[in-house]
């Protein structure tokens, strides 16, 4: 497959940041999947697209519309890794068929302002180029800046020629000869392929996070590349250390400040060194350009322009079916991609369960390593005998002669699974290709901490979306999600899912004790949730994975063991559910959505209303004591 990237210039004299950018991932790309990369540089051959198959373009100025020779079905990306603004305002970005950004903050400004999912995709370092390898044991500068002065204004200017002359540095990048006040620290232009060397003799590497990244957590190339050199890195962007390295990242907002940085970290050679090694550490595990490659083969995967070439796999005229039949075909067995246990538990319903398990089968990604368990809850329709028929070795079978319930049942099946994530299912789902990529891109980004993903269900009888995630109304009554979220997000963090289909680590679900027992087939899933978040994860649905429901199956009417259900669940995470009942009345005061006459009730004082926060407690306590006396009435 002829993959080609769009880039400003070329060769070992660029100084443009996209190039070898572009040169990593195309690296990592050819060596994990063997695929024919390109690049493309401004000019007259730079809209000259004969044999290419995917086109990544790198820079916001480049053109759709003047594309010559493109196969019909070309795949377009979008990669942004600055001036996200810029490439919002290009009046085709919504014409390409997947979309790209380098931070967190930027896929969901981008999605909002163009309608359509963008795609994390950091950029990332080459640890076989950028690593310790000979770093000697006493540094000879203390400092360094690699960077190009392009006429526009940086922090680092001001920053570093205000630093005191005691301080051992050196700038390194085209064009600072025009800069007088950093004359005595200009060391010239360095190739690429020198950089290792700059940061070898150094201790530590100021980074100037310039004007179009640094409020949008885009880390340049420089942060991860001198820390997988062994330098420590101090920079001027509390976005890219929030987002990238959880606040460790040192950062310095003033001259003066990053002179107290250096002087501390310099003075106290083991506190710099452990911090250096923590997040060097967090580089070579999240932040390789070979993470990188999987990642977007991933993203590929799951963009919705393969899953319909996919369907016209048989027109091999079509270049879309070429690169969907490569993509189907590549193993992903060598990538570190997580194990997955399926988890089905089962209670009659033996068709439905048969449609599940081949939809599911058939759904899954070739190279995918997994198992299925199904675990049957002392069926009477002949489910544990054709259990005892399955002769897939990937299919483990767990057969109760005593029903103990949706709990028990899940837990002793996940006493068997191997798999490094669970994913817990019902028995009356249906799945299509792509469902599961959203899902494991939430949970495996480190950024997003999430403990639990859930995804949009549609009812298998009408298609209407029966969930896209649980809240809390303002009732203080848990119900489903029934609408799909705005803005084309690729994650929204909710209040929690159902159990129907979950993707957590087990390493987690053991964690938190697997599902409570004490509830009978109904709110397990919430208290899990609740789980998860206290240990400090978050819950998430991801918008573009969907899949069929046979609601009415597993979802029966009201009773009095759902009112118990209900009252443990209160009991427990009684805090959690003031906090969260309490912020739904903040916000519909704040909107002027409530109003006393239909919702309060007499349940406050209408004079606390000028106080929106404590009237939003007031009335979540009330409404919690009007629940607690309703179960004592009912169930005492």
């Amino acid at each position: 497959m002829n993959i080609a990237f769009a880039v400003t210039e070329v060769g070992t004299e660029s100084a443009a940041g996209d190039y070898f950018t572009a040169l990593e991932l195309g690296n990592a790309l050819a060596a994990r999947y063997g695929w024919l990369i390109h690049y493309l540089p401004k000019g007259n051959a730079w809209y000259d697209l004969a044999g290419v198959d995917i086109l990544i373009v790198m820079v916001e100025d480049f053109d759709l519309r003047l594309m010559r020779n493109a196969a019909l079905g070309l795949i377009t990306v979008a990669w942004a890794r600055n001036w996200f603004e810029r490439w919002c305002d290009q009046p085709c970005i919504a014409d390409y068929s997947v979309h790209m950004a380098s931070s967190r903050r930027a896929a969901d400004y981008m999605s909002q302002r163009i309608g359509k999912r963008v795609r994390l995709l950091r950029i990332a370092t080459n640890a076989e180029r950028f690593n310790m390898v000979d770093r000697p044991q006493v540094a000879l500068l203390d400092y360094v800046f690699t960077g190009s002065y392009w006429q526009a204004e940086r922090d680092v200017v001001n920053a570093l020629a205000a630093l005191p002359t005691h301080f051992r540095g050196a700038v390194y990048g085209k064009n600072w000869a025009q800069v007088p006040v950093l004359a005595a620290l200009n060391r010239g232009f360095v190739p690429y392929s020198q950089m290792p060397g700059v940061y070898r003799q150094a201790t530590m590497v100021v980074d100037d996070a310039n004007h179009v990244t640094k409020t949008w957590g885009a880390a340049n190339s420089r942060v991860f590349d001198a820390l997988a050199a062994g330098c420590l890195v101090i920079s001027n962007s509390a976005s890219v250390s929030q987002e990238v390295f959880d606040g460790l990242l040192p950062v310095y907002t003033t001259p003066a400040e990053l002179a107290t940085l250096l002087q501390r970290y310099l003075s106290d050679a083991p506190a710099r060194l452990a911090l250096q090694s923590e997040l060097r550490g967090r580089v070579l595990q999240r932040h390789l350009y070979q993470h990188r490659a999987l990642e977007f083969f991933l993203h590929l995967s799951g963009c919705r322009e393969l899953k319909w070439a996919q369907t016209k796999a048989g027109a091999t005229s079509l270049p879309p079916a070429k690169v969907a039949v490569e993509l189907a075909s590549t193993s992903m067995a060598a990538a570190p991609l997580p194990s997955i246990s399926f988890i089905v538990p089962l209670f009659n319903h033996l068709q439905h369960t048969q449609a599940m398990l081949a939809s599911l089968l058939a759904s899954l990604p070739p190279g995918l390593d997994f198992e299925v368990i199904l675990a049957d809850d002392a069926s009477t329709d002949g489910t544990a005998a054709w259990l005892q028929t399955q002769q897939n070795p990937r299919i483990k079978t767990l057969i109760s002669a005593v029903n103990q319930g949706y709990a028990a049942n899940n837990n002793a099946a996940a006493h068997l699974a191997r798999g490094d994530v669970l994913a817990l299912l019902n028995n009356d789902l249906l799945f299509e290709p792509g469902w599961l990529a959203p899902m494991l891109d939430i949970l495996l980004d480190p950024v997003r901490s999430a403990g639990g993903v859930g995804n949009v269900q549609r009812r298998i009888d009408n298609g209407a979306v029966d969930h896209a995630g649980v809240c809390l109304n303002s009732l203080g009554q848990l119900e489903h999600m029934r609408e799909l979220p705005a803005g084309g997000a690729a994650a929204v963090q909710v209040f929690a899912v159902t159990g129907a289909c979950m993707l957590l680590r087990r390493a987690d679900f053991e964690a938190c004790g697997g599902f409570d027992t004490a509830y009978v087939n109904g709110g397990e899933d919430v208290d899990l949730c609740f789980k998860l978040r206290a240990a400090g994860h978050r819950i998430y649905v991801a918008p573009e994975s969907c899949i069929g429901h046979h609601v009415s199956l597993s979802r029966g009417p009201t009773s009095l063991n759902d009112e118990r259900n209900s009252r443990r669940l209160f009991k427990r995470w009684r805090r959690e559910l003031k906090n969260e009942l309490s912020r739904v009345w903040r916000q519909r005061l704040a909107t002027g959505a409530a109003t006393l006459t239909e919702d309060f009730d007499g349940l406050i004082d209408p004079a606390c209303l000028a106080t929106p926060q404590l009237a939003s407690l007031r009335i979540a306590e009330a409404l919690l004591q009007r629940h607690e006396a309703r179960w004592a009435q009912l169930l005492d």
